[in-house]
């Protein structure tokens, strides 16, 4: 693997790289080439005769830190414009992301020239998407590389990451891993976030599969529009033998298809005609039975997942892999091995009579989603905890309380959910936000709200902990380790268990 990302010093033995080859619409000032073996954006962590490149962030601009760069020994900068003060060696391009990205993957050797890759984005059923493809490709006995949310396999071990978005330079490290470990190619999850900045630019893609933008999705307007150009993005990565696979249901989508005309454009959905389309036989707490249709053959699928939002999000697999060439056999074996999406509408069975699931919303749509699908396989009452880390900002939080609100039947919030300064005057407040027919309390300890939840809940009821994600495993097992949502449940279900048996014994 090379090292220059990790070290940071220009070394021998490593890639080095033409800015004139790599940036060939760039514009060269005091010089007619620039060879480089290290980059950063960072100008705190320049090295001598790495070059510099600046980026313009919200809160910082990179050009205002050139001469931090050149003090430290950068041998040029990368910039969006000329700046006199920039010193004598400067490469003007429209884009410094782009380069940034660009340069990153050319330094790791472009490890994607040597990798089937697989990017799966959305803003629904991504990561859903991206599990089953993972699954479908360890079934097919293929060595396939994955980077997720939380985690990623270099084709030997699995190792946590930290929270997303990663630099370019992360990106490139891990696929260089890849192809050192001899992966023959990687299902990549990639977030809209990383679209907008850019972060993977420089990688080909054998397959681009987009899930949803508008279908089920509050986005409208111009965020649609950015988030369609963003996508649109990504669809050009698509090498010319390789292929988008678009969903048919959602207009936004099935238009990408068309954007690189060079690539085969695949469709899948349930309910537009498309190339793979499914039939859904039967749907419980316990999951789905569906038929799965193609030109030439039919296969039926049994999902271990409960929930609407995975039905797109395993047809979405199916169509990506069988599109690549893998066979039916290890395509439904990989999807029905799935029985989790952690933080994902994450189910938690310790033998009690009623569902309880897990749900770390990152918007509104996938809080409305979770709704639904419960009030699907439930009866009885939704139970829910509602944490203040649904959401990043004020108007995040009450958007996401009125949504519990209108959906839940019992909703016990959890500590500063309402901004309130006291805990006598959360009813005032929540009552200003809405009118809704739930029982409402406020316990501000969040493992005695989980536990009141479980604890109270019947047969026919059903339990939903909205908010914070299971803990990271290292080793992306089932077992509940550190402290989490999933761990305060687990443990409160096993005692319940273990009382029954002693009242029976």
């Amino acid at each position: 693997m090379a090292r220059w990302f990790v070290d940071r010093f220009a070394q021998s033995g490593i890639p080095s790289v033409s800015l004139r080859h790599l940036l060939p619409g760039a514009r060269f000032v005091g010089c007619p080439d620039l060879i480089v073996s290290g980059c950063s954006a960072d100008s705190r962590r320049i090295e001598p005769g790495q070059v510099y490149i600046a980026i313009r962030g919200e809160r910082i601009d990179g050009h205002d830190q050139i001469a931090k760069a050149l003090d430290r020994g950068a041998s040029g900068v990368v910039v969006d414009r000329f700046c006199e003060s920039a010193g004598p060696v400067q490469i003007v391009v429209s884009d410094t992301r782009s380069a940034y990205g660009r340069i990153c993957q050319a330094l790791a050797g472009d490890p994607s020239s040597r990798l089937k890759l697989i990017a799966v984005s959305g803003l629904s059923s991504a990561e859903t998407t991206s599990v089953f493809l993972r699954s479908i490709y360890e079934a097919s006995g293929r060595r396939y590389g994955y980077v997720g949310r939380d985690g990623w396999f270099d084709g030997r071990s699995r190792l946590p990451v930290a929270p997303p978005p990663w630099k370019p330079e992360v990106w490139a490290r891990m696929l260089a891993r890849m192809v050192e470990n001899e992966c023959e190619g990687a299902v990549l999850l990639v977030s809209s976030e990383t679209l907008e900045n850019r972060l993977i630019e420089g990688v080909t893609l054998d397959r681009a599969v987009v899930t949803d933008l508008s279908t089920g999705s509050p986005v409208r307007g111009e965020k649609l529009r950015l988030e369609r150009m963003r996508h649109a993005r990504l669809v050009r990565m698509v090498a010319p033998d390789g292929a988008a696979i678009v969903a048919a249901d959602d207009p936004e989508v099935e238009i990408l298809g068309g954007v690189n005309l060079e690539a085969d454009r695949v469709t899948f959905g349930l309910f537009a005609p498309a190339d793979f389309s499914a039939k859904i036989e039967s749907a419980d707490a316990s999951g789905s039975r569906l038929l799965v249709k193609e030109t030439n053959a039919e296969s039926h699928v049994h999902l271990k997942l409960a929930g609407a939002g995975r039905l797109p999000a395993a047809i979405a697999a199916f169509a990506a892999a069988r599109s690549s060439g893998v066979s039916i056999e290890p395509i439904v074996a990989g999807i029905e091995a799935v029985d989790r999406v952690p933080g994902r509408f994450e189910p938690i069975q310790e033998g009690q009579g009623f569902p309880v699931w897990i749900e770390a919303i990152e918007s509104t749509r996938d809080l409305k989603l979770a709704f639904r699908s419960l009030r699907a396989i439930v009866a009885g009452k939704i139970r829910c905890v509602l944490g203040p880390d649904v959401a990043a900002t004020t108007a995040g939080r009450r958007s996401s309380a009125k949504i519990a609100g209108r959906y839940a039947d019992h909703l016990i919030l959890t500590s500063d959910l309402l901004q309130s300064r006291s805990s006598e005057d959360w009813p005032a407040i929540w009552g200003s936000m809405f009118d809704s027919s739930a029982t409402i309390e406020h316990e501000p300890r969040r493992a005695a709200a989980i536990e009141k939840a479980i604890d109270e809940s019947s047969a026919a009821d059903g339990v939903l902990i909205v908010g914070a994600r299971r803990a990271m495993h290292a080793d992306f097992s089932n077992d509940a380790i550190g402290s989490s949502d999933f761990v305060v449940a687990i443990r409160r279900l096993r005692r319940a268990a273990s009382d029954r048996r002693r009242h029976t014994a």
